[in-house]
């Protein structure tokens, strides 16, 4: 009696910073560590990229796109899904209405595919306008941020009230992701909710309260890592007051007992001084281990799953428990085939930016394997013809 699915996606919620040494969920996280003792918590979670859109293209294209990047060379990102003819949105509308709340760009590229799209939200009424909440985000992370200076100074933009505004709009969206629940509640429906609220620059405390003044710059981020983890901290506590918002609602609808719901992130963020944040071309646990967590309907009772997953594994593993069968999709496999070997490791890739002198930017993969060690070793060197070989030799 499966009626909703629930996928919850927090960006750049690092798993080795939510958790303890013994694998478990701080008690900071109150919601968060809940929900893991209440559901399968696989704790030994990737993701195949450190930056956002390809990640979630890897997520709903079973991992093709992964092959694509390797093997043939090309770049694919979030816009680029209609390249796949099997994706994870064509098999979920079988049987579910496909719901998007987000601010990041899928109504714009993925509305061919999408019931029911809100990715920006004001007092008056609900608007689909991905774009335009989208700019926000590109000043914030894509710009090269000479680029954004001089335009702040010109007063062409205003960088401040972009970055406000982007984090006010976040909240309202799962305020009103919360508001749509409990209006349709009546078909089978696929929700995603892609939260960026615990993205940098981490300018929210634990109440939710935005304060500009948090914001370091980048020159300076190097020598305040401290002051950085304080920030990202309470930027989580609120995440995770707003995860347990949704799931409080569930309960109270009778909606938590019957769904499925699973809560994961697209990559982290890295604290490591030889490695620091992201998108610099290097790779370690911080950025790539992500949580996942999957509370099956009527599941009772939380388990540990020690297994090596990667977040393509999302897709095959809904689809399968739909149509109770055991179908591997592309890269994807099943997470709750008991006896699943993984032949293959994934490979993992960062994607560095460079800019040229007009400030268009240029993105340049590694692709690294990892180790039993935790040592990413880069595999650069070498043209690989199948994704198998990639890391066959560790």
């Amino acid at each position: 009696n499966l009626n909703n699915i629930f996928l919850i996606i927090f960006d750049e919620l690092s798993l080795d910073f939510i958790t303890n040494k013994n694998g478990s969920i701080k008690n900071d996280y109150k919601n968060f560590q809940k929900f893991s003792e209440n559901s399968f918590f696989f704790n030994n979670t990737y993701s195949s990229f450190d930056f956002t859109s390809k990640a979630m293209l890897s997520l709903l294209s079973y991992g093709k796109s992964i092959e694509l990047e390797i093997i043939h060379n090309q770049n694919k990102y979030f816009k680029h899904l209609s390249f796949f003819e099997e994706n994870l949105y064509e098999d979920i509308a079988k049987t579910h209405k496909v719901n998007v709340f987000a601010s990041y760009d899928y109504c714009y590229y993925h509305t061919e595919y999408i019931n029911h799209c809100v990715s920006f939200v004001s007092k008056e009424k609900n608007f689909l306008k991905s774009i335009k909440n989208y700019v926000f985000y590109f000043y914030l992370h894509s710009v090269p941020k000479f680029l954004i200076n001089e335009l702040s100074k010109r007063s062409i933009i205003n960088k401040e009230g972009s970055i406000l505004e982007y984090f006010k709009r976040e909240q309202e969206i799962i305020d009103h992701f919360i508001k749509t629940l409990e209006t349709d509640n009546k078909s089978k429906n696929f929700y995603i909710l892609h939260s960026n609220l615990p993205h940098q620059p981490w300018i929210l405390n634990k109440r939710g309260e935005i304060d500009i003044g948090k914001i370091i710059k980048d020159e300076d981020k190097i020598m305040n890592i401290d002051k950085l983890k304080k920030n990202y901290h309470e930027t989580i506590e609120y995440s995770d007051l707003k995860f347990g918002s949704i799931i409080n609602y569930l309960k109270k609808s009778d909606q938590f007992d019957n769904s499925l719901i699973i809560l994961t992130s697209d990559h982290g963020v890295s604290f490591d001084k030889n490695i620091f944040l992201r998108m610099n071309g290097q790779l370690n646990d911080q950025i790539t281990k992500v949580p996942l967590m999957i509370k099956m309907p009527n599941q009772k009772k939380g388990e540990i799953k020690e297994r090596q997953a990667n977040i393509v594994d999302i897709g095959s593993t809904i689809v399968n428990f739909i149509n109770k069968k055991n179908i591997k999709f592309g890269l994807s496999k099943n997470l709750f085939q008991e006896n699943v070997i993984n032949e293959v490791q994934i490979p993992l890739l960062s994607v560095k930016e460079k800019f040229d002198l007009t400030g268009k930017i240029n993105y340049i993969k590694n692709i690294y394997c990892k180790n039993n060690n935790h040592i990413y070793e880069l595999k650069n060197e070498k043209t690989f013809t199948n994704i198998a070989n990639v890391c066959d030799s560790l």
